[in-house]
């Protein structure tokens, strides 16, 4: 999931999502003639909306890390429009270690992290299943 949402983030071309929900707005409004309806309409385009949100967080959230920025753009925004093919991540993960010199146990840590951050911004849940649960 989160994955697909940084992909989609760079293949939008790094939006605010203030901007993208106004532009998605403008988009009904130009054909509804509703404000009622656009805005409706516009609704549910809200996970979308907390997606680009969650990863704009995620990016400031590393923005002391180029490291990690690096591999995020080296992984994840290298062709988002272009479908990942099998094994695709693990070639770029290869690509961004050998290029920064490190293992690629270390991007890979580093892309969980990154997972993991967007995940929490996002709203979701990151916990253990407490014990009453299980």
């Amino acid at each position: 999931y989160a994955t697909s949402a940084l992909r989609l983030y760079a293949a939008l071309g790094i939006p605010d999502e203030r901007v993208l929900e106004k532009k998605i707005y403008e988009k009904f409004i130009s054909f509804e003639k509703n404000p009622q309806k656009a805005r409706f309409l516009t609704e549910k385009y809200r996970p979308l909306l907390l997606d680009i949100k969650a990863v704009r967080e995620t990016i400031s959230f590393f923005s002391n890390f180029p490291e990690i920025l690096s591999n995020i753009e080296d992984i994840y925004f290298f062709l988002p429009k272009k479908p990942l093919k099998s094994n695709e991540v693990t070639s770029r993960v290869r690509f961004s270690a050998l290029a920064e010199g490190v293992s690629e146990r270390t991007v890979f840590s580093r892309l969980k992290k990154v997972r993991r951050v967007f995940a929490e911004k996002r709203g979701l849940f990151c916990g253990e299943i407490p014990d009453f649960l299980k």
